[in-house]
């Protein structure tokens, strides 16, 4: 929980001060809706407005990439919604194409799955441009337009020094 706080208090001093970041490297990079923010030694692509995450990270999607860490995904379902102890994650593209994988819980509201454990994950992020996903044990699924992550990753990784 202490780790999404700074994580989310993060992001909205990101948010809050945008206007005011320095034309440099350390610019906000905006796609359709999706942001990259800049965050030291790492960057996170998140797919809803700074200040609409910041005020409810519920039905969202984040990209992560840092040196120590690689790239890993972060999908925010609601309040309560996730148990404790791994979590199948299911990911399905608009063209059929599936990738269950064990996730970990974020919190109480998210999971989170590394690609360096599945390389075939980023080549269904980048195929689509919709991707639903769903944890194997609930009902509800998400829907995200991730037609921008093709463009995106390669700022990503330049961004964290990948």
């Amino acid at each position: 929980m202490e780790k999404r706080f700074w994580y989310v208090l993060g992001l909205f001093v990101l948010g809050v001060t945008s206007a005011t970041l320095p034309a440099s490297g350390q610019d906000l990079i905006r796609d359709k809706n999706w942001t990259i923010v800049p965050l030291g030694s790492s960057c996170s692509a998140v797919n809803r407005p700074l200040e609409e995450f910041n005020a409810s990270p519920y039905n969202a999607m984040v990209v992560n990439a840092s040196k120590a860490r690689g790239l890993e995904l972060q999908i925010y379902f609601w309040p309560g919604y996730v148990a404790s102890g791994p979590i199948e994650l299911l990911l399905v593209s608009e063209n059929g194409n599936r990738l269950e994988v064990t996730a970990e819980p974020y919190g109480d509201q998210a999971v989170t799955v590394s690609f360096s454990n599945v390389e075939p994950m980023r080549i269904l992020l980048e195929e689509g441009t919709l991707l639903l996903a769903a944890l194997k044990a609930k009902p509800d699924s998400l829907t995200f337009e991730i037609e921008p992550l093709r463009r995106l990753f390669r700022q990503l990784e330049d961004c964290s020094g990948r």
